[in-house]
């Protein structure tokens, strides 16, 4: 079994989600917050092979892609944490970012 593999897996149930309520949603949420995680991490395993076999515009280029899933994840986090505030009753926060 190769390192993507299990991430490729866990992004099947999330693409075929349909939340049909708000408290769907907030699971879908919750599976989709665990893959972009899973993404980030899989990302990083391969930033020193890309800075070493593939030089330095290459690199630079993926380490802004990493930056980026990182920001992604963490919008990902705020919007969670929001949707599952709306569905739960509790008040709704701003995004501290």
């Amino acid at each position: 079994m190769t390192a993507a593999e299990p991430w490729w897996q866990a992004v099947e149930p999330v693409a075929a989600a349909r939340p049909a309520n708000p408290g769907e949603l907030v699971a879908v949420l919750d599976q989709l917050a665990s893959v972009a995680s899973r993404w980030s991490d899989l990302l990083e395993e391969f930033r020193q092979a890309t800075h070493r076999f593939a030089g330095p515009g290459a690199g630079a280029s993926y380490d802004l892609a990493c930056r980026r899933t990182e920001q992604a994840f963490f919008e990902l986090e705020i919007a969670r944490r929001n949707a599952r505030d709306a569905v739960y009753g509790e008040e709704p926060r701003a995004p501290s970012r």
